[in-house]
C-alpha cells in the first residue's frame, strides 16, 4: 500500500514539475525551451525575456548557415571545375570529329566517282563501305558531342552565377553578424536592445534565401546528358544527307553549330 501511495506521489510530482518546466515559468535549458523554430522566428516578448540568449543563439544560427553555404561552395566550385574540364574534353572531339569530315567527306566522293577505293584518310585505309560506315559513325559521335558541351557550356555558366550568388549571401551573413555581435554586447553591458524588428526580418530574409540556395544548388545537376544513337547498318538516306551537308570547317565556332 505504502508503495502504492509513493508511486502515485512521485508520478504527481513529475507531472506537476513537467507542467511548470513547460509554462516558461521554470529554469528550461535553452536547447528545450527554445527548440522548435529558427530563433529569428522568436516573438518579442520570448526575445525581451532573455535578450542576450537570443543574441547566441541568433550568431549560433547564422554560422550554421555560413557553414552550410560555405559547404555548398566547396562542392559548386569542385562541380564547376569538373564540368569546365568535361566542356573542354567534349570540345576537343568535335575539334577531331569536323577534321575527319572535312578530310573524309570529299575523298568518298572522289574515289567513288573514279572507282579509285581504298582511300586513305588521317594516314587509315578505308574501303568503300568502311568509309561510309565511318562517315555515319562519326557524324553522330559529332552530334553527341556538341550536346554535350553545349550541355556543360550551360552548366559551368550555372555554377559560375552560383558562386557570385553565394559570395553575396556569405557577405550578408557576415554583415547580419557584426550588428548581432553589437546588439549582443550593448545587451550584456547595459541590457538594451537595439532594433530587434530589423535583426530578426535580416535573419529570416537570409535564412530563407540560403534555403532557396541549397535547392537551387541540388537543381543544378539534374541536367539530362543521354543521347540515343541510332542501331543497326548504314542507312542509305541517313547517308546521303549526311553527304549533301556544306563543307564543315574545324575551325568553325562551336557555340554556331546547332
Amino acid at each position: 500500500m505504502s508503495k502504492t501511495i509513493v508511486t502515485i506521489a512521485l508520478g504527481t510530482v513529475l507531472i506537476g514539475g513537467g507542467l511548470w518546466l513547460s509554462s516558461g515559468d521554470g529554469p528550461i535549458p535553452e536547447k528545450f525551451r527554445y527548440h522548435k523554430d529558427s530563433v529569428f522566428k522568436w516573438t518579442p516578448e520570448n526575445i525581451r525575456e532573455n535578450p542576450e540568449l537570443w543574441y547566441r543563439s541568433a550568431r549560433r544560427e547564422l554560422t550554421e548557415i555560413r557553414q552550410k553555404l560555405r559547404t555548398s561552395g566547396f562542392s559548386n566550385t569542385k562541380n564547376r571545375i569538373k564540368w569546365g574540364n568535361l566542356e573542354a574534353n567534349a570540345k576537343a572531339k568535335i575539334k577531331g570529329y569536323k577534321a575527319f569530315l572535312t578530310q573524309a567527306k570529299p575523298q568518298y566522293i572522289e574515289a567513288e566517282a573514279g572507282q579509285t577505293w581504298p582511300v586513305s584518310v588521317n594516314g587509315q585505309q578505308f574501303d568503300q563501305p568502311k568509309l561510309q560506315s565511318s562517315i555515319v559513325k562519326v557524324h553522330r559521335d559529332l552530334g553527341r558531342e556538341r550536346k554535350r558541351a553545349r550541355t556543360y557550356t550551360d552548366m559551368v555558366a550555372k555554377a559560375e552565377s552560383m558562386s557570385q550568388k553565394l559570395t553575396e549571401k556569405m557577405e550578408t551573413l557576415v554583415q547580419l553578424d557584426l550588428d548581432l555581435a553589437l546588439g549582443q554586447e550593448m545587451a550584456e553591458a547595459a541590457k538594451s536592445l537595439v532594433d530587434l524588428n530589423g535583426l530578426t526580418n535580416r535573419g529570416q530574409d537570409i535564412a530563407a534565401t540560403a534555403a532557396a540556395l541549397q535547392i537551387e544548388m541540388e537543381g543544378l545537376f539534374d541536367a539530362d546528358l543521354s543521347f540515343a544513337a541510332p542501331q543497326g547498318s548504314v542507312d542509305e538516306a541517313t547517308f546521303n544527307s549526311i553527304m549533301s551537308e556544306g563543307r564543315v570547317e574545324v575551325s568553325d565556332p562551336i557555340e554556331s553549330l546547332d
